[in-house]
């Protein structure tokens, strides 16, 4: 059943439950004031929802029994505290491996082991390692995971990074990539069957990679209007 999550400055979150024969809909109301406004909601599969908030280097991790979404289902709600000093705006869940990245307002990135042994009673959950400034000062505005422990990710410094995530919780930068005639990246996508990259930015100009890792094989592939 479909579900709208719906952010306010008070640092709640309502959730309505939607039925095709209901006149009113089930809510639900989280409570996080203690984080301040809610900037963005994002949901991370079907029982679990990342809030971002207006503290510093702080997202919310809701998690629930099943779809229900009612307030005596709610298994655990966890602060992740990225350590940094920009808001957090973006992540990207490796279910697999459950590996959850957060990009910030300034350039840094935090991976978080979210696993069900590291979220059960916990209230708050400091990042296993951060790299700072990977793109620079400015906004991480999207990442997705390649492999297991790669993660892609592009800023408003208009740069494709690529990060390798060692066993022991350790980001390493293996790359930063100008994209011409980029001066800022919102989409990153990997393509599904090869290690083919797809980048949107600015315009709505899409670039496309073969994955080799050198700047010279980043081509424009088509306009989009």
């Amino acid at each position: 059943r479909p579900v709208v999550a719906v952010g306010m400055n008070s640092g709640r979150i309502a959730m309505s439950l939607l039925g095709r024969h209901e006149s009113i809909p089930n809510r639900t109301v989280l409570a996080a004031e203690a984080h301040r406004s809610v900037l963005k909601l994002e949901w991370i599969d079907d029982t679990i929802l990342l809030s971002f908030h207006a503290q510093l280097g702080t997202a919310v991790w809701w998690s629930f029994a099943d779809e229900n979404f009612t307030s005596a289902e709610m298994i655990a709600r966890t602060a992740l505290n990225m350590s940094t000093n920009g808001l957090a705006i973006s992540c990207a869940y490796d279910a697999s491996w459950a590996q959850l990245a957060v990009g910030d307002t300034r350039g840094n990135i935090a991976v978080f082991d979210v696993s069900r042994d590291q979220m059960t009673d916990c209230d708050t959950l400091a990042a296993g390692s951060v790299c700072n400034r990977v793109h620079k000062k400015e906004h991480v505005t999207a990442m997705t995971w390649k492999a297991r422990n790669r993660l892609l990710t592009v800023g408003n410094d208009g740069h494709l990074a690529e990060l390798a995530v060692e066993d022991d919780g350790t980001i390493i930068m293996l790359l930063s990539v100008p994209i011409a005639s980029f001066t800022g990246l919102a989409h990153v996508w990997t393509l599904p069957g090869n290690n083919a990259v797809v980048v949107a930015g600015d315009y709505g100009l899409w670039t496309r990679a073969d994955g080799s890792g050198r700047s010279t094989s980043f081509q424009s592939a088509r306009t989009f209007h």
